[in-house]
């Protein structure tokens, strides 16, 4: 997709004022579509992010990792997963990350991706599933790493155990978001392989 009306683009701003910080005031300095593309993704690594944040035993989540996962493969039928997701509470998450679960205010989420070009799907694609498959590795109780509760704070027990948590919550964002900027600004290769090499450290 290059050209996004103005409803669809009127919703990603608005999402990305309600769920992120710092990342919305970034992308707000970029150009149309990179802008949009790199809103798309970072609201659907949002929502593999609200799947981790939500309370609910891991047999639940890895419930939703899997619609998650069928979700990227058919954007564009959405609807029956969200009408699912709408029905759980989502403890854990604020007003605004619950709504973006739902049908109502995270249809148009998945119509956007479904309508945007192959190149820009692949990537986001590939990237949001290593993120959603290292964070059910994270919170799978058998196995490693190991969740450990300290004074009511869940924590990881070894550095090597955090550096992993870390390139899946933000490398693969680093790696998803240099993809999509090489890929639109035409980056020669030389400047793209530099990039490659410290996006994960940008993450």
């Amino acid at each position: 997709m290059t050209d996004f009306a103005k409803q669809e683009r009127s919703y990603l701003d608005y999402q990305m004022k309600k769920v992120s910080r710092s990342f919305a005031l970034v992308v707000s300095y970029l150009e149309e579509p990179l802008k949009a593309q790199l809103a798309t993704a970072y609201l659907i690594c949002r929502v593999v992010d609200n799947i981790e944040d939500c309370t609910e035993p891991h047999s639940w989540q890895e419930r939703r990792f899997d619609e998650f996962k069928r979700l990227l493969e058919a954007p564009e039928k959405a609807s029956e997963i969200l009408e699912i997701w709408g029905s759980e509470s989502w403890p854990g998450l604020t007003e605004d990350e619950r709504k973006l679960m739902g049908p109502d205010d995270g249809k148009m989420l998945w119509h956007i991706f479904s309508q945007m070009p192959e190149q820009i799907q692949r990537p986001v694609q590939f990237w949001t599933m290593d993120m959603a498959d290292g964070m059910n590795l994270i919170e799978n109780p058998q196995t490693l790493p190991l969740l450990v509760n300290r004074n009511g704070v869940q924590v990881l027990t070894t550095k090597s155990d955090y550096d992993q948590y870390c390139y899946f919550v933000a490398g693969t964002v680093g790696h998803l978001a240099t993809e999509l900027a090489v890929a639109y600004y035409g980056f020669a290769d030389e400047t793209a392989d530099i990039l490659a090499a410290t996006c994960e450290a940008c993450g």
